[in-house]
């Protein structure tokens, strides 16, 4: 057994690949168990599992750093090489756990994870380039970088929206949660006069995880991708206000019950994009 003391002992252990390894998968199971299966949101543990990702990180790029270190002692040894696929793997773990909470939920913590995208987007464009140059030709480890690239930039890109997200029907960086005000024409269904009116929608757009048991022994976490929008008001243009109590989920057009019990045929103007 190793007898380590004091610096030697926490160089030993951010040194240790295997370790954080253990740790990242371990954290995974308990954050998907917590967040997703049981659904317990509380403060404490959103800030508790917004703190682990960070720590993660900065352990694997020690990990990194400590062995470019060794390896820059040898001839012709490239950067890349320093990384294998293991190290990959853990990068994008540590990206997918630190999309939630950490990214969605706090616009600093979005920040952060910000610059932790940025270091492995450039990273696994440096590999890229690297390998491309030196092989001439796509290598599967070009393959793999891409995959991963792609992944990132996708599961940055959800987080994205969030903050910094489009209020805009069908725009690709469209806001997961938004109010808009937009054209429609409205039909007053008993006398079928037609007016064009401003009305104001909510709009969902998201991707929901879900827990799905089937049997005993069988079970995944599949996504949804689910688009809601409900009208919660009617501004006619000659002054007139009606308000909707009991919003409807419509697509583009249906039928509206407004407060007072009358009913409305009502079709958005502007169609998605």
């Amino acid at each position: 057994m190793i007898n380590l003391k004091g610096k030697e002992f926490v160089s030993h252990l951010f040194e240790n690949k295997h370790l954080l390894r253990y740790f990242a998968i371990a954290f995974g199971i308990i954050h998907i168990l917590l967040l997703y299966i049981k659904n317990i949101r509380n403060p404490f543990l959103l800030c508790l599992f917004s703190i682990v990702p960070m720590i993660l990180f900065s352990w694997e790029m020690t990990v990194i750093y400590y062995r470019f270190k060794a390896n820059s002692k040898q001839l012709n040894r490239d950067f890349y090489n320093s990384i294998d696929g293991e190290d990959a793997g853990i990068l994008f773990w540590i990206i997918l756990l630190g999309h939630d909470p950490l990214a969605s939920h706090f616009l600093v913590g979005f920040y952060l994870y910000t610059l932790a995208v940025l270091f492995v987007t450039a990273l696994l464009m440096f590999v890229i380039i690297s390998e491309f140059i030196a092989f001439k030709e796509i290598t599967s480890t070009v393959i793999v970088c891409g995959i991963g690239l792609a992944f990132t930039l996708f599961t940055y890109k959800s987080a994205y929206v969030i903050h910094y997200g489009v209020p805009e029907i069908g725009h690709f960086l469209e806001k997961p949660q938004y109010r808009i005000t937009l054209p429609m024409i409205v039909t007053d269904k008993d006398s079928n006069t037609k007016f064009e009116a401003l009305a104001d929608i909510y709009v969902i757009n998201t991707v929901e995880e879900v827990y799905e048991e089937y049997g005993p022994d069988d079970s995944s976490i599949n996504f949804y991708s689910e688009r809601g929008m409900w009208i919660e008001r009617i501004h006619f243009k000659f002054g007139k206000l009606v308000k909707i109590p009991d919003p409807v989920d419509l697509n583009e057009w249906g039928f509206v019950t407004d407060e007072f019990g009358k009913e409305w045929y009502v079709k958005l103007k502007q169609k998605k994009k």
